[in-house]
């Protein structure tokens, strides 16, 4: 399994959940409640040209490989899970965000592994202080388990 297969079994992962529990977010525009289905991709948003286009894109979960770390015994890779979304109320905005990371957080930790991916122990979830209101930006960090290369002959494959 590489790291980008480790990121997409998640992603893949995260879509049937949010399916199954029946997962959106609610949020207020313009003064009405708007119920939003979560997309969720594997390696980055897709490119967009206006701000009407990001805002359509939210709310959002983006499942990413950032980097592998190859130990004696194991080798890992991180995974940055970036959740966004768009709501402009102006007291408790924050809570749509808040809710979608813990319930990912929650999914992932009771699945674990999720699918023939097995997660380390030490997920990390954060909300930084400064925001780009009406859009709410978080991210979740951890490490998964992926198979460590092995060195091998040439010949036995090709067989010479």
């Amino acid at each position: 399994m590489t790291p980008l297969d480790c990121a997409r079994t998640i992603t893949s992962y995260l879509k049937n959940a949010c399916q199954e529990y029946d997962e959106y977010t609610t949020v207020r525009e313009n003064g009405q409640e708007v119920k939003e289905p979560i997309q969720v991709y594997t390696g980055f948003l897709p490119k967009c040209a206006t701000a009407a286009a990001k805002r359509k894109q939210c709310p959002a979960v983006v499942v990413r490989p950032e980097n592998v770390t190859d130990g004696q015994e194991e080798s890992l890779v991180s995974i940055v899970i970036y959740v966004t979304v768009y709501d402009d109320d102006m007291n408790y905005s924050g809570d749509t965000l808040y809710h979608l990371m813990e319930f990912i957080r929650m999914r992932l930790l009771s699945e674990n592994p999720v699918g023939n991916v097995l997660i380390a122990p030490g997920m990390k979830a954060t909300i930084t202080d400064e925001q780009a209101f009406p859009q709410w930006l978080g991210f979740i960090e951890l490490d998964a388990y992926i198979q460590q290369p092995k060195k091998y002959r040439p010949e036995l494959i090709i067989g010479r």
